[in-house]
């Protein structure tokens, strides 16, 4: 029986059907427990019991993601059309799997389920004839070709059946639409706010400090050179005070969402949901932060949230590994919570550490050294050290080393909170000359 269940497959079917069978079992008392089951359809119309496997509980997406990944290393690189019942987050896990397959609901459930509100009267009901059709005449109702065109008229009762049928639709749909215009609508989105940010920045006018500056025509016209000259200390503590809150963001926003739908089981669509909750979340805690900031120092504030992202490294992928949704949506509010306490009070906590002639620049020039060290390489670090490891946990330790590097250079920065910024651009002119003419 070992045997019979791994042995290697074909590599291509033309179709896949799944469903789970419950049976009722003796293991201690009688339960009723789902035998998974893939029958496969070879390109020569041979049929073919793929494997069998035993199940807890009902039937859910989580494990036919098991299921399927066992058929793809026995062989199965391809799968022409996969036919099933209609399980909520089903294909999802066919997509990760095999993303070129086509899903269809299976055209004799969603029948099937219909008579469900009828009468079960008479000696042979509608739904045991259509059960009883040979396997060749389900393929044909379950719309078992690849190439649409291809059709023969009377295979039109599947393509009628997908057009009438919103399930069919939905589970039918081909990523082609997204490819050739989807992927555009967030952009054109964000120019929408790119615009009211415009408008926004040209009706505010510049900082008293800065103001000052312009009126003595104390303005340095390289403020980089200055920056790069006078304040590298600055730069790298500011950029090394960012590592934790990149490493994060784009960890919960790409390498989460990815893993838990590939990995632990999730939908997309549920981990989309978990990922928009968090940033919700943080859309109202981020001026909160800010204003704590404001009340209690930057310095504080910023180090609790970077020290809270570190702790909660582990639970968090320990909570999104459970497969709960719920659990999973609870680790990514904690965690989230730690990254708007850091991110809310970055911005004053980054700029007073400049002085007011080079402070754009110094604080632009420090959050881009930050984010090209932790954003633009945390997906690509995680993804490499899941692969070598087989686990989350070197993951985890990343983030907590993010933070602890993150969090010394914040110790190392100074707490400017409540000094006046003008009295402190004199003592450093006073210090430091500048090194470049003034306009």
């Amino acid at each position: 029986m070992q045997e019979w269940a791994n042995r290697p497959l074909d590599p291509v079917y033309v179709a896949v059907f799944i469903d789970a069978i419950h049976v009722k079992v003796r293991d201690g008392q009688i339960a009723n427990r789902p035998v998974y089951a893939a029958i496969g359809v070879t390109i020569d119309g041979h049929k073919d019991v793929l494997g069998l496997w035993m199940g807890v509980g009902g039937e859910g997406a989580k494990f036919w993601m098991s299921v399927l990944i066992d058929l793809k290393n026995r062989g199965v690189r391809d799968v022409f059309f996969l036919v099933c019942d209609g399980l909520k987050g089903l294909p999802d896990v066919v997509a990760n799997v095999w993303p070129q397959t086509v899903v269809h609901t299976c055209i004799v459930h969603l029948i099937r389920n219909t008579f469900r509100l009828g009468p079960h009267a008479g000696p042979r009901p509608a739904g045991t004839v259509l059960g009883e059709h040979d396997f060749r005449t389900r393929i044909v109702l379950c719309g078992a070709r690849r190439d649409r065109s291809a059709w023969p008229a009377e295979l039109g009762i599947a393509s009628r059946a997908r057009h009438r049928c919103p399930a069919g639709r939905r589970h039918g749909r081909s990523p082609e639409s997204f490819l050739s215009w989807g992927w555009r609508v967030p952009f054109l989105i964000g120019g929408v706010f790119v615009l009211a940010g415009l408008a926004v920045r040209l009706k505010l006018g510049e900082s008293p400090s800065f103001d000052r500056l312009k009126d003595k025509e104390n303005v340095v016209k390289l403020p980089i050179a200055v920056v790069l000259r006078q304040y590298p200390k600055q730069v790298l503590l500011t950029g090394g005070a960012y590592l934790s809150i990149g490493v994060t963001f784009y960890l919960t926003t790409v390498f989460g969402l990815s893993y838990g739908a590939q990995q632990v089981g999730f939908s997309r669509n549920s981990m989309l949901w978990i990922v928009l909750a968090a940033m919700a979340l943080t859309f109202v805690t981020l001026p909160i932060f800010g204003a704590l900031s404001d009340r209690f120092g930057r310095k504080p504030v910023f180090a609790a949230g970077t020290v809270a992202m570190g702790v909660l490294a582990f639970p968090w992928f320990w909570l999104l590994g459970t497969g709960s949704f719920l659990l999973a949506a609870l680790g990514y509010l904690l965690i989230c919570t730690g990254f708007s306490a850091a991110f809310g009070p970055l911005a004053a906590f980054f700029a007073e550490a400049f002085e007011t002639k080079i402070r754009y620049s110094g604080i632009s020039f420090g959050y881009t050294l930050g984010t090209l060290a932790s954003s633009a390489l945390a997906p690509i670090v995680a993804t490499w050290l899941l692969d070598r490891t087989g686990g989350v946990t070197a993951v985890a330790w990343y983030m907590v080393c993010t933070a602890v590097l993150s969090l010394l250079c914040t110790f190392a920065l100074h707490e400017t909170y409540g000094s006046k910024l003008p009295d402190q651009t004199r003592t450093a002119s006073r210090s430091k000359p500048p090194l470049l003419p003034t306009e």
